[in-house]
């Protein structure tokens, strides 16, 4: 009973934020739509939304997104697992499409058909899949004639496109799903500190690589889908507190490991940005952006290693570190920390003892 209850809440949350999706930010459907039936439209090409909702004798039947773009009507399913009643629906919710725009055919050119029914082309987005799941929906349809149709839907398995393929394909639609391949080992990975970074580092790769996607000024697409993705996230993590609180500051922007891991990654952003703009350079930016994303896995390792689990030569292994220049980022480190406790030192009154912070080496 209670699974049933948590598979119902699980697809409200996944379905609102597809839907949510669509309304708000419809142009990310275009590349979804270009890599499921390999068409080319343009990414401003005219979007019009069509009524989602079909009135049968039966009821009220809901679909999910149908869209007309470049003349043609599409249709997506999004289902939060596998579920072999949507072969059936499907064509229940395709027949109410082509139903609503059935055209009656004039009679006076002596055709021998009264009406004409077009459907939509469809696919069904499945966010989790398992070894059983089909590359297609089919039904074997029997007409009274001894005739038959194949009718054959593509799925499409949002956990089998990876990191670099969403954003090479700009599939920015499955990015707030992203975390969902991780539901079977989030328990183990929350309590393994070296699983727990490294989840924590890609979550934030997603998100810069997410900003760089959408644009700097960081728009409307990019406000909706850090939304969305905290939205999928909270509730994935809804038994890890501790997980979903550090995620949500990495969605947020904010202080990741609880270090100056962020601050760092922030302060090399903000370099590259200003370097790039005074020497008009966009080099600038990648190399400080680059710069800051190295001193923080560098500050990763450290926290790693004072876990007393591992050395820091097993932890640079670990967060895919070079060992000696993390050593290099140490003594660079120790050095700036001196100068800052000389200045504090020469800026103390006269007659007053200084106070010297020692400094740990390791």
């Amino acid at each position: 009973m209670e699974q049933a209850k948590e598979g119902m809440e699980s697809s409200t949350v996944f379905d609102d934020v597809f839907r949510t999706m669509l309304e708000k930010i419809p142009e990310i459907m275009i590349p979804l739509i270009n890599e499921v039936f390999r068409t080319d439209y343009p990414e401003d090409e005219e979007i019009v939304q069509l009524k989602n909702e079909h009135y049968t004798e039966s009821g009220t039947i809901i679909t999910d997104c149908v869209l007309e773009i470049g003349g043609k009507q599409y249709h997506l399913e999004c289902q939060s697992k596998p579920d072999r009643t949507i072969a059936l629906r499907i064509i229940e919710y395709d027949m109410a499409i082509a139903l609503q725009g059935a055209k009656k055919v004039n009679l006076t050119k002596g055709s021998e058909y009264d009406y004409e029914l077009t459907f939509p082309h469809s696919c069904v987005l499945y966010l989790r899949d398992n070894s059983r799941t089909k590359e297609e929906v089919n039904v074997r349809i029997n007409f009274q004639d001894g005739s038959f149709h194949r009718y054959s839907v593509p799925v499409v398995k949002v956990q089998d496109y990876t990191k670099e393929e969403l954003f090479e394909k700009k599939l920015l639609a499955f990015v707030p799903y992203y975390l969902m391949r991780y539901e079977r080992e989030l328990p183990e990975i929350c309590k393994d500190e070296e699983k727990s970074v490294r989840l924590q580092g890609e979550y934030l790769e997603l998100r810069e690589r997410l900003e760089k996607a959408t644009g700097e000024e960081k728009g409307l697409v990019y406000v909706e889908l850090i939304s969305h993705m905290r939205k999928v996230t909270e509730y994935i993590l809804r038994k890890e507190p501790e997980m979903k609180e550090r995620m949500e500051a990495i969605a947020m922007g904010g202080q990741v490991y609880e270090t100056l891991t962020d601050q760092l990654l922030e302060r090399g952003r903000i370099e590259g940005r200003l370097e790039g703009r005074e020497e008009g350079k966009a080099e600038g930016r990648a190399e400080g952006k680059a710069e800051g994303r190295a001193d923080g896995i560098f500050l990763s390792v450290g926290r790693l290693a004072d876990t007393d689990q591992y050395t820091e030569q097993e932890a640079c292994d670990i967060l895919g570190a070079e060992y000696t220049e993390y050593l290099k980022f140490k003594e660079k480190l120790r050095t700036e920390q001196e100068k800052k406790q000389e200045a504090v030192q020469k800026e103390k009154p006269e007659g007053k003892a200084a106070f010297k912070r020692p400094v740990h080496r390791r």
